[in-house]
């Protein structure tokens, strides 16, 4: 009788493990594909190309939930991919449904490059509500604060490629990977947020990749023109609707 009942009660959670399974994935299918990031399609084939030749990718920035679709693509290659996500829904979105599908060549990390070996740091998420006391507060969500140059150098990390989404004027992050790049020369994808990257930002990580002996190409669908042919006033041009997002160096 004992037997019977375990063998009910473990045939019963299994059941119940594969509901929350399809559950999960169902969601996953359904939610994120309501904003899919179609500008990925423009630098993704880079990544998948260095993952099927069994190399390391560092994918650095914020996410969406629809960066897993991603994820999962390059899961079935043989290259490893370490994601740096800043925001702590995110990651414990990616966290969850990495252990679900059991994806062991894919890494993500909940941390905050920098230019500077501060080791933590409190940034200010999305405000919260507190009942209690009525009034609007801060949600306080701490990051490890480190530069690409010591993480790789810590976790003996040799990349082949390395992905950085600029999302404001701020470089440190790129400055922080100076050696790394220096000494393994991977190449460099660089995303940029669309009416929140300036200019002049722009034109300093271009000069600063320059200066390590790299050469520059922007990327239109499926075409990668040398950087000498970008004109702003073209490929930048919020008046006619247009916005080159994505640049790779080599």
């Amino acid at each position: 009788m004992y037997h019977n009942n375990l063998a009910q009660a473990m045939h019963s959670n299994k059941f119940f493990v594969a509901s929350l399974k399809l559950y999960e994935l169902f969601k996953l299918a359904v939610k994120p594909s309501a904003y899919k990031d179609n500008n990925s399609k423009e630098y993704l084939p880079y990544i998948l190309n260095a993952a099927v030749k069994g190399y390391t990718v560092l994918d650095i920035g914020s996410h969406k939930r629809s960066y897993f679709f991603d994820i999962l693509k390059i899961s079935k290659l043989p290259g490893r991919l370490i994601a740096f996500e800043t925001s702590s829904g995110i990651y414990s979105y990616l966290q969850k449904m990495k252990r679900l599908v059991n994806l062991e060549n894919i890494t993500v990390e909940e941390l905050v490059f920098t230019n500077n070996n501060a080791e933590k740091d409190n940034a200010t998420g999305a405000p919260v509500i507190d009942f209690k006391s009525k009034k609007n507060k801060d949600e306080i969500e701490l990051h490890q604060h480190n530069t690409v140059d010591d993480y790789c150098c810590t976790n003996f990390i040799v990349p082949a490629l390395v992905k950085f989404k600029l999302e404001g004027n701020e470089l440190g992050v790129l400055y922080g990977a100076k050696e790394t790049l220096r000494k393994y020369q991977p190449q460099i994808l660089i995303e940029c947020s669309e009416g929140i990257v300036t200019r002049d930002t722009l034109l300093k990580a271009f000069k600063f990749l320059k200066d390590l002996n790299y050469s520059g190409y922007f990327i239109l669908d499926e075409l990668k023109i040398p950087l000498t042919s970008f004109d702003f006033n073209i490929y930048q041009n919020e008046v006619l609707g247009f916005y080159c997002n994505n640049f790779i160096f080599e």
